[in-house]
């Protein structure tokens, strides 16, 4: 891990020391320390960024009126269409003067946006998910299985400097796009060939590579926990990931846009990182659950203050958190739906990769639905960036991960409505879950 350190240039020792440390201070000392970094990001944003100089002098606001997270509720509240409509104005003037790293979402809520991400932040955010695998029993060197989502764009390659990085830490990179038998049977093997103890990604390809190994009578003792993240992990996916594999089942709950970064310490009860506030908006009278709020405290390459994040939680109040741990603790999360689609040639196809997809695709939302046997319809709503080289890459996409025998149906709609349940989904399974 030092070699691989020193080879990418980061630092993530030093920030899991920081995090280490942190983890044994009194809540005031954490309160203090996060008071400092809002007032130097502040301070930052204003100096730097057109669009922080105008919103605090539109509201006679001065810098050094916030001294703390008391004062937070003083500025305006930042949406995604704030960036997207005047980009220009987030990108600081010192920019060049911060290490950072270009980022995406995966507009699975719409408006797909890119954003720049400070580099201390993204060392935070990776040194959080080693802490929190090192409370599971983790130690470098142990081989760690992960199932995301980098080949899911044709034609996408993992660069020869990632190659030696992932070498280099251990890591077993694997998609988990399409989870059919014959992929899943692949993926069980090299866990049982590697004795793999630690397994971390999306929720649903790590529930359903419990299933297949449950059909199959597979034994796998050495797995010690699983790490789920990016969408919802439903009490049956737990169930079975733990019964199967009888091992530690533990989520994470985490968003770059916004820093956000907690895990489980129980069931139900997520810690979260020191390095962002989390505040909610909430129109139900409950100051403590309503829409997420987030301040990442350590990007200045794209500040994000009182950034609207697109989820609902519910918060436990600091009398009570204060009891458990030294900073904020979610109890409950209203987020990514989990989904996927079963297709009669044999192929599985789950959500979350295909966010990744629509990194690439300039759709302002989207939505994947099955609407019969063999049949995926895939509902677009276009920006100006969108053309004919755009839906070129969605079918090649399609036609790879759900075989050339999948009929695809490319419909392009003026606005993409919430579903009639309410719900955020944009990955159907079947005619049922339409709402």
């Amino acid at each position: 891990m030092p070699l691989a350190e020193r080879f990418m240039g980061t630092e993530i020792f030093k920030y899991l020391d920081m995090i280490k440390e942190m983890s044994t201070w009194p809540a005031d000392r954490i309160r203090n320390w996060q008071d400092r970094r809002l007032r130097e990001l502040i301070s930052h944003a204003y100096q730097n960024t057109t669009y922080y100089r105008e919103i605090f002098d539109k509201c006679g606001l001065d810098p050094s009126d916030i001294q703390g997270i008391d004062d937070l509720s003083k500025i305006p509240v930042l949406t995604k269409s704030d960036i997207l409509n005047a980009p220009q104005k987030f990108l600081p003037k010192n920019i060049a003067d911060i290490p950072h790293k270009e980022h995406a979402t995966g507009g699975s809520s719409g408006d797909p946006l890119q954003y720049l991400l400070d580099r201390r932040s993204y060392n935070y955010l990776t040194a959080m998910r080693y802490y929190h695998l090192m409370k599971a029993g983790y130690q470098f060197g142990d081989p760690l299985f992960i199932i995301g989502s980098g080949n899911v764009v044709p034609g996408d390659k993992i660069s020869l400097k990632y190659k030696i990085f992932y070498r280099l830490n251990r890591r077993i990179n694997v998609d988990g796009v399409n989870m059919s038998d014959e992929i899943s049977d692949r993926f069980l093997k090299l866990i049982k060939h590697k004795k793999i103890k630690y397994i971390t990604g999306y929720a649903t390809p790590i529930y359903l590579l419990a299933c297949r190994a449950e059909a199959t009578n597979l034994a796998l003792p050495h797995i010690r926990a699983c790490f789920t993240t990016a969408e919802m992990l439903h009490d049956h996916y737990r169930g079975k990931i733990r019964s199967v594999f009888r091992c530690k089942v533990i989520d994470g709950y985490g968003a770059g846009d916004g820093a956000l970064s907690a895990y489980e310490s129980e069931k139900g009860s997520y810690e979260a990182g020191y390095n962002a506030i989390y505040e909610v908006d909430s129109t139900s009278g409950d100051r403590y659950t309503g829409d997420l709020l987030a301040t990442d405290l350590l990007n200045f390459a794209t500040p994000f203050i009182r950034y609207r994040i697109g989820d609902s939680i519910s918060l436990l109040n600091p009398e009570d958190a204060i009891k458990y741990y030294n900073g904020q603790i979610i109890t409950k999360i209203w987020g990514r739906s989990s989904e996927f689609i079963r297709l009669e040639n044999g192929h599985i196809l789950t959500v979350s990769p295909f966010t990744h997809l629509f990194r690439k695709i300039k759709a302002k939302a989207y939505r994947i639905k099955k609407v019969g046997p063999m049949k995926l319809e895939c509902e677009i709503q276009k920006t100006a960036l969108y053309d004919q080289n755009q839906e070129n890459l969605l079918k090649t996409a399609f036609k790879k991960h759900a075989g050339a025998d999948c009929e695809l149906i490319i419909t392009y709609v003026k606005e993409l409505k919430p579903l009639a349940s309410g719900k955020r989904d944009y990955f159907i399974s079947d005619t049922e879950h339409q709402g």
